[in-house]
């Protein structure tokens, strides 16, 4: 065992299997006045003692040596057989004939007849050194133990003669903590923890979120506060609704929660595609068209309030059907994305910083309607409505929407109507819908 090998804590336990001598830095561990613990033997005591001294034992090695007889298959052979004993003692019989298995959920089986404990004595962090004799079956072994320990090397001593044929094999941190997170019993006493849907994760989202949106009204948000603000948007529009309501989420709040960003992401990734960063350039504050901050407020409040009604209104999110009754849906989901791109790209080819317009916008979705980005968020909302099965709450966000954009809209076409003038009035008289085609 080399001297690294101790670490730094000298309070390790060791335990030395069939030693024939003790090494220096073994001898300096016993001079050590740490609680560390010392045994050696080449004995073969009773079981029922190697378990009362190894219960509480952190971590081991090993060193065994055969009884060599000169032949070099027998021999080698014995060393494997030898070592095959050391990593059963150390990993447990259940855990060496499941590597992949986690066999510590369950209850500590009977002692076979000779007397070994299938569950092992060597814990979490524990290490395994095992001398061998090199031969062809050497390396089958060490791939045998690799899958229960965090890394498996092979070391051949300076001091090792270079006609002898020892081998260690050192084994690194069991993998019991890989067996403890794949535990199904673990999973299901953790998940107690989470009986009540996480609202500290939401809430401690919602304050941080509130903090980047005090920096970003000053100008001083970073592109990953921005993200958080509109995240934690996100998240109280599309996943706390309904985790509320059911206790718990699956289906459409995870889908729309990624749709969500991906819709309102394309306004950003226009500026990212022309620019090269996503930051808003200097242009003329005139059209920065924005309501009163009380409407405003209104607005998303009104939003907000219709995406919870939706999560009340909705059945049980597990009685939601699935298959091709949400083909539907989907579709609705692919117009929806479509129509919030095209909208933008064609505003963007027809404005500068894309912010300001260079000409009155006539193709793409704008041949059917005035306002297609104001739809497309409409359809977004609403789609989420009838994802979740809530009619009146489709109704509710609808108007909300109407009545704020409404209000927007006639303040941008007044603007419109002063830049361009008659071209514009004519686009007007062209196209009649406003958001809804052949309705509104």
């Amino acid at each position: 065992m080399k001297g690294d090998a101790l670490g730094e804590d000298r309070s390790s336990s060791i335990l030395q299997l069939a030693g024939k001598w003790k090494s220096p830095e073994v001898e300096t561990l016993e001079r050590c006045d740490d609680e560390g613990l010392l045994l050696m033997t080449q004995q073969k005591p009773r079981w029922s003692c190697w378990f009362e001294l190894c219960r509480r034992w952190n971590s081991g090695g090993r060193d065994m040596c055969p009884l060599v007889s000169g032949i070099t298959t027998k021999d080698a052979a014995l060393s494997i057989e030898l070592g095959m004993q050391a990593l059963d003692l150390a990993v447990g019989g259940d855990v060496l004939a499941h590597p992949d298995d986690d066999v510590h959920g369950k209850e500590q089986s009977d002692r076979s007849s000779s007397g070994a404990d299938k569950n092992g004595i060597l814990r979490p962090g524990g290490n395994l050194v095992i001398k061998l004799l090199e031969s062809e079956d050497v390396r089958e072994f060490g791939q045998t133990c690799k899958p229960l320990f965090r890394k498996a090397s092979w070391l051949r001593p300076k001091a090792t003669r270079s006609s002898s044929r020892e081998i260690y094999l050192i084994c690194q941190a069991a993998k019991w903590i890989v067996n403890l997170l794949l535990s199904p019993f673990f999973w299901m006493y953790f998940s107690w923890t989470w009986l009540f849907w996480p609202w500290f994760l939401a809430t401690a989202l919602a304050i941080y979120s509130l903090y980047c949106f005090h920096k970003h009204s000053h100008g001083e948000a970073s592109i990953f506060e921005q993200l958080v603000i509109v995240t934690s948007t996100f998240t109280w529009l599309t996943l706390v609704p309904p985790a509320h309501f059911n206790g718990y989420l699956e289906g459409w709040p995870f889908v729309f929660f990624f749709v969500y960003h991906y819709f309102f992401f394309f306004n950003v990734s226009v500026r990212k595609r022309l620019y090269g960063d996503y930051y808003p350039r200097p242009h003329d504050p005139k059209w920065d068209v924005s309501l009163p901050n009380w409407y405003r407020i209104l607005f998303c409040a009104g939003v907000m309030a219709g995406h919870w009604l939706a999560a009340l209104e909705g059945p049980e999110l597990h009685l939601i059907p699935g298959g091709w009754s949400n083909v539907g849906i989907w579709v609705l989901i692919m117009v929806t994305l479509f129509t919030q791109y095209n909208s933008t790209l064609y505003l963007a080819n027809y404005s500068e910083k894309v912010v300001v317009p260079t000409a009155v916008v006539q193709f793409g979705p704008y041949r059917w309607v005035r306002h297609p980005i104001y739809s497309s968020t409409m359809l977004l909302f609403a789609t989420y409505c009838i994802a979740l099965r809530a009619p009146l709450s489709l109704l509710f966000v609808i108007a909300v929407c109407l009545m704020y954009y409404d209000q927007k809209a006639k303040l941008e076409e007044g603007l419109m109507a002063e830049t361009f003038g008659e071209r514009y009035m004519e686009y007007m008289s062209k196209v009649k819908y406003k958001f809804i085609p052949l309705v509104y």
